[in-house]
């Protein structure tokens, strides 16, 4: 099952693109967050899962025989460590606004 993209944000079109065809990306309930998913013209980093939704990092500026084109494994990793970052903050702030202060 491909993922559909619910949130969208796309440096290199506009409108956003939202055909992902990542054919592994269903197995994310037996994967642990970061995990790699491979397509024939991108790559996508499993970020998480949060409230039932599948969170992923996509770069498209994928190049012949697996290639990143433009960017090192550093670069990528670092990127994914961000939005995951993101995504935990996010939640420890809801969190935070439920908590029952006395």
């Amino acid at each position: 099952m491909d993922p559909q993209g619910k949130f969208v944000l796309d440096l290199g079109a506009d409108p956003a693109r939202t055909d992902l065809h990542l054919p592994d990306a269903g197995k994310t309930d037996s994967s642990n967050p970061p995990t790699l998913f491979e397509g024939e013209d991108c790559v996508a980093i499993f970020l998480g899962t949060r409230e039932e939704k599948d969170w992923f990092l996509v770069l498209d500026d994928y190049g012949p025989g697996g290639a990143v084109v433009g960017y090192a494994r550093g670069d990528l990793l670092f990127l994914a460590g961000e939005c995951a970052g993101l995504l935990f903050f996010r939640e420890l702030a809801e969190a935070g606004e439920n908590l029952d202060l006395e």
